[in-house]
């Protein structure tokens, strides 16, 4: 292909060591035409739109940290962490770079039991944004799970599925209580807005849980929910 003189594009990673895909984008180079990687994530509606409403300048502020999940269940019983790593989670993995900069500090942790396999990663970009990410393979997400929240210095935007694009920002405001009393009054604890639906959400359990969730906060503030915001 670059014998040729045409552009290329790739399927997640462009060499499988790090060393191929140095070669890849030598000869590249020296062909004269460009070489991208077939990221799918950065370029998703839900996270182009995210990365508009998050930062210096925008009404929620510059981002503190984020959070990361994604889950599935893998399509061989071999699965291995480099596999996993790969050929799975890479899209994450270049989503936060895209969105967050560059990564210049990182732990792991891993644990598997039979065929799953669990990756807990802590990172810290060169801007000083930390985050975590909690990468699981196992039969138990046989519906695949993605979410990102991100915690700004006025708000939390969050990207479920890739289907729904949450902004949460309140204050609890009311009264000292002593040990083990519950608050008597939560004012303004959570304002939900729904912003975007960039595709019809599939039920779940996960949007189960974010409906009861937002019935709870509603509650605590001493308010009847009036409008939908949301629903699974």
């Amino acid at each position: 292909m670059f014998a040729r003189v045409l552009p290329c594009s790739w399927k997640n990673r462009s060499g499988q060591p790090e060393v191929e895909a140095q070669q890849i984008a030598s000869i590249a180079a020296d062909a004269g035409v460009p070489v991208m990687l077939g990221f799918m994530k950065r370029f998703a509606p839900a996270y182009t739109q995210l990365k508009a409403l998050i930062g210096e300048g925008t009404e929620q502020g510059p981002v503190i940290s984020y959070a990361c999940e994604f889950g599935f269940a893998a399509w061989k019983p071999d699965f291995t962490p480099v596999e996993f790593v790969t050929q799975a989670v890479i899209h994450l993995i270049d989503l936060v770079r895209d969105i967050f900069g560059e990564v210049v500090d990182v732990s792991a942790m891993k644990n598997s039991v039979g065929d799953g396999l669990a990756i807990i990663v802590q990172v810290r970009h060169e801007n000083g944004v930390i985050g975590s990410l909690n990468f699981v393979s196992a039969r138990a997400w046989s519906r695949e799970t993605e979410e990102l929240s991100v915690t700004c210095a006025n708000g939390v935007v969050r990207v479920s599925d890739l289907s729904r694009i949450q902004v949460l920002n309140g204050e609890v405001a009311g009264t000292t209580v002593g040990p083990g009393e519950p608050p008597r009054r939560a004012v303004g604890y959570v304002r939900r807005l729904k912003l975007s639906r960039v595709r019809k959400p599939q039920r779940s359990l996960l949007a189960w849980i974010h409906r009861r969730d937002e019935a709870l906060c509603w509650r605590a503030a001493g308010h009847r929910r009036t409008q939908s915001v949301g629903s699974g």
